[in-house]
């Protein structure tokens, strides 16, 4: 017995010493915020800001800040445009307005010297399924036919719309939080980004946020018109599920 144990200790030590296999360092995930903000915002050429509105508000501004503030894909950004605008004294760049409840939009550029000039007249959905049209002054440098922006589906949150017989859609911005938005045109079946909206939360009594829009291939204007038609959307959208299908009446 001596003997074998002695063979047994000769043999384990013969044999050669493992070497642990060295681990790998791992590699540092980003998270998903982080993601967001290294995320290049290069080819968005203007930046807009909306001003948050509700459903009583008859009018709507909107501010350029291009030159104002460098974006980032984070709700910082949202926060930083809107302590500008607090801070500032600028002109609106473009101004909606509307008599009345139930009343169409009058769109207005502004001059440095707040000098109005009419653009384009906006006729708002009357539910969350329903149709908004975009008629542009003429002649017009934003678009040369009347815009109608809808949803493909009645199911679909998407909002499609058709700009010199190339289409565009308006759709959620995946794993974000609500109130971000990218607007895409589709093209030889690829879908390219043309604009983003970095908003607050979806809340029925005041939406707004900035814009970014690339401008060599959206015009601002129709970029800026149909966000604020998302932002009524998704106000009806809000209104309907809460009142059990918009069974109360139209939102305004």
């Amino acid at each position: 017995m001596k003997k074998a144990k002695a063979k047994k200790l000769e043999l384990k030590e013969l044999k050669p010493t493992q070497s642990k296999k060295s681990k790998k360092p791992k590699k540092s995930k980003l998270t998903r915020r982080q993601q967001q903000e290294a995320t290049d915002l290069s080819s968005f050429s203007k930046i807009f800001w909306i001003v948050p509105h509700g459903p009583c508000k008859h009018q709507i501004s909107v501010y350029d800040l291009t030159d104002a503030v460098t974006p980032i894909l984070s709700h910082s950004f949202y926060k930083t445009c809107r302590k500008y605008i607090a801070q500032s004294h600028d002109v609106p760049a473009f101004v909606a307005r509307r008599p009345a409840i139930f009343k169409d939009y009058k769109v207005y550029s502004l001059s440095p010297s707040a000098e109005e000039t009419f653009v384009a007249e906006w006729s708002p959905s009357r539910w969350e399924c329903g149709q908004q049209t975009f008629t542009f002054n003429s002649p017009s440098n934003h678009c040369d036919h009347p815009i109608i922006m809808r949803r493909p589906k009645w199911n679909c949150l998407s909002e499609d719309f058709v700009k010199d017989s190339a289409p565009y859609s308006w759709r959620y911005v995946p794993y974000s939080w609500t109130g971000w938005t990218t607007l895409y045109r589709k093209k030889y079946g690829n879908y390219v980004e043309v604009a983003k909206f970095i908003g607050t939360r979806w809340i029925w009594w005041g939406v707004g946020g900035a814009l970014l829009v690339d401008e060599s291939k959206m015009d601002p204007l129709v970029a800026i018109l149909t966000m604020c038609g998302v932002i009524r959307k998704e106000r009806q959208r809000g209104h309907d599920d809460a009142t059990g299908g918009g069974m109360v009446g139209p939102i305004m």
